[in-house]
This record gives structure tokens, sequence and C-alpha cells, in this order.
């Protein structure tokens, strides 16, 4: 994930890739009222995420895949729709509460976004018990 680009708001989601045949890529999930984690704290990408908690380097994770728009759309201002790689997902639900709570503190989070972790986590979690992959929605 590039990272370096403004946004106003990113989602994080699950869903498998049938499901994602009814998202408005441009309106995005919390406007279909798809279950999703607002996480413009971590616009970056959630392997960031996983890389401070679990004290992996962000190399060792594969590329976010750019499902919207095409590549072929040029100088597109946005939003932007990218699966997280599936080794992310599981590094993150290799992890625990615990370590989760752990970085929180050390990191001083603050319960809004030590809540939004876990939840995030939980996200993961539960998508890969059920076959699904995880997707970020970013918009400027």
């Amino acid at each position: 994930m590039s990272g370096d680009v403004a946004t106003a708001r990113v989602d994080i989601f699950a869903a498998t890739r049938e499901d994602l045949t009814r998202l408005d890529p441009v309106e995005g999930p919390a406007a279909a009222g798809w279950p999703s984690v607002e996480s413009s704290d971590w616009a970056g990408g959630l392997d960031r995420l996983v890389a401070e908690i679990s004290g992996r380097d962000l190399s060792e994770f594969g590329d976010h895949e750019l499902v919207f728009p095409a590549r072929a759309a040029g100088d597109w201002e946005g939003p932007w729709l990218v699966r997280v790689p599936d080794d992310v997902v599981n590094a993150f639900v290799g992890l625990s509460r615990d370590e989760i709570a752990g970085y929180a503190d050390r990191a001083q989070l603050g319960e809004d976004r030590a809540e939004r972790a876990v939840a995030l986590w939980e996200m993961c979690c539960q998508a890969h018990g059920q076959h699904a992959e995880v997707y970020q929605w970013s918009t400027v």
C-alpha cells in the first residue's frame, strides 16, 4: 500500500469476491450498510499496523491488490478499493488480543483507537474463518 496519499476516510471490511460484486465502489461499504471499521488512523495500510504490533518488517508482506479503479483510470482522484494481502491478514489473525492491547498501551493509542484496532483484529479473524477477504476502501 502506498500510504502516502492523503485520505479523508478509510473503511476496512470483509467480503467474498461474490459479495464484492454488489458493492458500489464509489460509495463504499458504509453507504451500503456493510459492517466495516473506520480505519483512517491506519490509512497507510493494515500492513503497517500489523507490522507495528508484531514487530515484523513491512517488506515481509505482499502488495495490496488494486480492485477499483482499473489501472487504466490514470490520474483517478478516488475513491480506491484494495484487497489486503492474505499474509497481512494471516499475521494479524496470529496475534492475540493481549498483544494488541499491549501495543495499544505502548503506542498510547487511546481508548477509541485501541477499540478499533481490536475490532480490526476481530474482523480479520472472522474473515479468515469464513474464507472471506479483507478490503480497504479509501477516499479523499
